[in-house]
């Protein structure tokens, strides 16, 4: 079977697909941490899910962490700068978060035959890991705000105009209406 029509495979626009790994990473997180409405065990099972989520999502993006670490050092400007640290802090916060999860497990662990250590000093690293991560995850959207406008616009704006071309496409299929003629109706 012949590969289909370059008109006929879908464009994959980066950035719309950064915006969406961002919110599912977003809501993924923000599921995580509502504990009491999830239950420990879902709780838990649901940070290895995040946690392998950024294993992938860092091995996809390996090329643009080693230019980014090589670019800190040589020249960048203050904002990208900032941005770099910022991501750099957040990825540290989570990875704290989910290792000192995986310390404190009573479901995870278990279940592979180990034992987790329940302290108040993986407790309160687990809970300010927690904090920091949702800190930094508002500075790191606050520091993308006009990046997000543009693509949430550019998505409303294609879907505008794909819906309107539909909606021409229909109305000049009608019996009796031509473009620019006025029909009753």
């Amino acid at each position: 079977m012949p590969p289909p029509s370059p008109r006929l495979r879908p464009k994959l626009d980066r950035g719309l697909l950064n915006l969406a790994i961002d919110i599912a990473f977003w809501l993924a997180f923000l599921i995580a941490i509502e504990i009491n409405a999830t239950g420990l065990t879902f709780h838990e099972w649901w940070g290895v899910g995040i946690a392998a989520f950024i294993a992938v999502h860092v091995l996809l993006h390996w090329a643009w962490v080693v230019a980014a670490v090589q670019r800190f050092f040589h020249g960048l400007r203050a904002a990208p700068r900032l941005n770099a640290l910022v991501d750099a802090g957040l990825y540290l916060a989570f990875i704290t978060t989910i290792f000192s999860g995986l310390v404190l497990s009573r479901a995870v662990l278990p279940a592979l035959g180990l034992r987790g250590y329940n302290t108040p000093f993986w407790l309160d690293l687990h809970i300010w890991a927690t904090d920091v991560s949702m800190v930094l995850a508002v500075v790191h959207l606050a520091l993308h705000w006009r990046w997000l406008l543009l693509a949430v616009g550019r998505t409303t704006s294609s879907a505008r105009g794909r819906l309107g071309a539909a909606w021409r496409r229909r109305q000049g299929s009608r019996p009796g209406s031509q473009p620019g003629s006025r029909t009753a109706g």
